[in-house]
């Protein structure tokens, strides 16, 4: 979903660890956030196609209504071990 000016309205930060990766994001639209919790994001031990499905799994779990995840997104932090 888009804002009013058709401009990305989320801000997504991901902290990815050995055991756990939260995954928050906030609306620039609703000025809310929320988030969630998915398996360990340490590519080195998980494999990187297991961190990338379980990151993409919980963005889509939280952004269920969006279509192209990428498009909404404003800004993107990330940290992963």
């Amino acid at each position: 979903m888009k804002d009013k000016n058709n401009e990305q309205q989320y801000l997504i930060s991901i902290d990815g660890g050995g055991t756990k990766t939260a995954v928050c994001v906030y609306d620039f639209l609703t000025e809310s956030s929320r988030c969630s919790v998915c398996g360990g994001g340490n590519y080195k031990i998980h494999g990187i196609e297991i961190v990338r499905e379980r990151i993409q799994n919980c963005l889509q779990s939280l952004l269920p209504d969006e279509g192209n995840i990428p498009l909404a997104v404003r800004y993107l932090v990330m940290g992963l071990s």
